[in-house]
C-alpha cells in the first residue's frame, strides 16, 4: 500500500514538471509574440506621426442662388465650409466643417509641397466634422511650407474658394542623427543625400530614409564590420562601410559607427 502511495506521488510530481515546463514554453511563446507584434506596431505607426499642420482655419462662407429647385430664404442657400489639416510624413489629413443647413456636393483642390503638387476631391461633405486623408504626398525635404488651395461645389455651382497654408518638418530626433558633412548644416546635407539616393534605397520621404540608414548601421555594428576606407572631407573620422549592396559613411569612433550618419546609399 505504502509502495503504490509512493508510485502515484512520483507519477503526480512528474506530471506537474511536465505542466510547467508546457506553461513556461506556452508563456515565453506568447511574451515573444507580443514582442513582435510591439515591432509591427511601431513599424507601422510611424506614418501617423503628426509632423505639421495649417497655420489657421480657412473657410468659404458663401450665399448660393442657384442649387436647382431649392427655394431657401428667397431662393438663397448659405454655404459655411471650414478647412484645417495636419500632415504626417506621407498624408494630409483634412478635417472639413460643414456648418451650413445641408450637404455640399464637392469639396476640391490642389496641395502644393513645394516639392510637389496633387490634386484631391471630397463627394458629398454632410454637415458637421468630415475627416479625409490624402496619401501620396510624402516629405521629401527637412522642412516643406505647404499651400492647399481649394474649392466648394454644390448644385453645380462652385460657390466660393479659399487658400489654407501651414508647414511640417522633420522630427528633430531623426535630423540629429545626421551630420552636417561639407554642407554646413544637418538639413542640407540630409535634403542633398536623400534627393541623390532615396530612391535606390527605396526610400519614400526623407524621413523613412534617415531610418533605413541607421537601421543599416546597427547592422554594421551587429556584423563588426570593418570599415572599406576613410571618407575624406569636412567632418573628420568618416568611414565607408559596405554590405549586402549598400554603403554607409558615417562618424566613428574606434572605427565604429557610432557618430552622425553622412551618406546612405548604393
Amino acid at each position: 500500500m505504502r509502495k503504490g502511495i509512493l508510485r502515484l506521488t512520483s507519477m503526480i510530481a512528474v506530471i506537474l514538471v511536465l505542466v510547467g515546463v508546457f506553461c513556461t514554453g506556452t508563456l515565453a511563446n506568447v511574451a515573444d509574440d507580443l514582442r513582435a507584434q510591439q515591432v509591427i506596431n511601431i513599424t507601422q505607426n510611424y506614418g501617423n506621426v503628426i509632423l505639421g499642420s495649417s497655420d489657421s482655419s480657412s473657410e468659404i462662407r458663401e450665399i448660393q442662388t442657384n442649387k436647382g429647385e431649392e427655394k431657401i430664404l428667397g431662393n438663397t442657400l448659405p454655404n459655411y465650409v471650414i478647412l484645417n489639416w495636419v500632415a504626417t510624413e506621407d498624408s494630409i489629413i483634412f478635417d472639413i466643417t460643414n456648418l451650413g443647413i445641408d450637404s455640399v456636393d464637392l469639396v476640391y483642390g490642389t496641395i502644393d509641397t513645394g516639392n510637389m503638387k496633387k490634386s484631391f476631391q471630397f463627394s458629398n461633405v454632410g454637415i458637421g466634422k468630415n475627416k479625409y486623408t490624402v496619401s501620396g504626398v510624402p516629405l521629401l525635404t527637412c522642412e516643406e511650407k505647404i499651400k492647399i488651395t481649394w474649392y466648394a461645389k454644390d448644385g453645380g455651382e462652385t460657390f466660393g474658394s479659399a487658400t489654407s497654408t501651414g508647414s511640417r518638418q522633420i522630427p528633430q530626433s531623426l535630423l540629429n542623427l545626421w551630420g552636417p558633412g561639407s554642407f554646413g548644416s544637418r538639413a542640407e546635407c540630409l535634403n542633398y543625400h536623400f534627393k541623390t539616393h532615396g530612391k535606390e534605397v527605396a526610400a519614400s520621404n526623407i524621413c523613412e530614409y534617415v531610418r533605413k540608414a541607421d537601421e543599416f548601421r546597427k547592422r554594421v555594428i551587429e556584423l563588426k564590420l570593418t570599415p572599406q576606407k576613410l571618407v575624406d572631407g569636412k567632418t573628420p573620422n568618416v568611414y565607408r562601410f559596405r554590405y549586402n549592396g549598400y554603403y554607409l559613411d558615417a562618424v566613428c569612433v574606434n572605427l565604429v559607427p557610432t557618430g552622425d550618419l553622412i551618406s546612405f546609399g548604393k
